[in-house]
């Protein structure tokens, strides 16, 4: 195999700088560890008006889970 074949094989999968440096950025964004504030905030269960809310602004006629059950089985049981 010639070195222009094989640049040619994976010259789709090329890292362009540009890309590089955004990854990097990326990257540096998720080593930060969540702040203690945060994670108890993520971690508390939501509030019923909340859950509530959140579930009438779904789309209707839609399954957001793979059981099948639609939004408008969930808003029977609010």
């Amino acid at each position: 195999m010639t070195g222009d074949s094989f640049t040619d094989l994976y010259k789709d999968k090329l890292v362009l700088r540009e890309d590089l440096a955004e990854r990097k950025v990326i990257l540096a964004l998720l080593d930060r560890p969540v702040k203690e504030e945060d994670n108890r905030r993520l971690e508390m269960m939501p509030e019923m008006k909340n859950l509530e809310t959140i579930v009438k602004d779904m789309a209707k006629e839609k399954a957001p889970g793979e059981d099948g059950i639609t939004i408008e089985v969930l808003l029977v049981t609010f």
